[in-house]
């Protein structure tokens, strides 16, 4: 089965993977579109930040497929005065899609160094609502 064509830009991907298969809330497209997914994954596979796959970030893991990141925050239904708890930071892009949508996001990682390094990413990227627990 070929694969999609990789989109270009984190708008184009939030416009043709996501906003395209149904994901409809204005306010989490516009959290898509601010959150760019390049920031949130390996270097080595900055050529596919785009695609709508999950991708391998270390120890294991991956970072979600953006349209199910999509869906799953539309399904939550966000307020923007909710607190939030969710389980399993890895590298931080869902933490910050959530973070653009609420007043508060707990977070909590099974590994220290996932969690680390996503603190780090996040409070560089100015989320003070955040925080990512061991």
């Amino acid at each position: 089965m070929a694969r999609e064509p990789i989109a270009r830009t984190n708008e184009e991907m939030v416009d043709t993977q996501i906003a395209a298969r149904g994901v409809q809330d204005p306010f989490v497209l516009a959290a898509m579109r601010k959150v760019d997914r390049a920031l949130f994954v390996p270097p080595e596979l900055h050529h596919e930040a785009y695609a709508d796959a999950a991708l391998p970030v270390a120890y294991g893991q991956t970072i979600s497929q953006p349209y199910i990141v999509g869906l799953m925050t539309e399904a939550l239904a966000p307020d923007p005065n909710d607190r939030v708890l969710e389980i399993g930071c890895g590298t931080g892009y869902q933490t910050a899609i959530l973070a653009e949508l609420v007043r508060e996001v707990w977070s909590i990682e099974i590994v220290p160094e996932l969690a680390a390094a996503a603190k780090e990413r996040l409070k560089r990227l100015g989320y003070h609502n955040v925080h990512v627990l061991v």
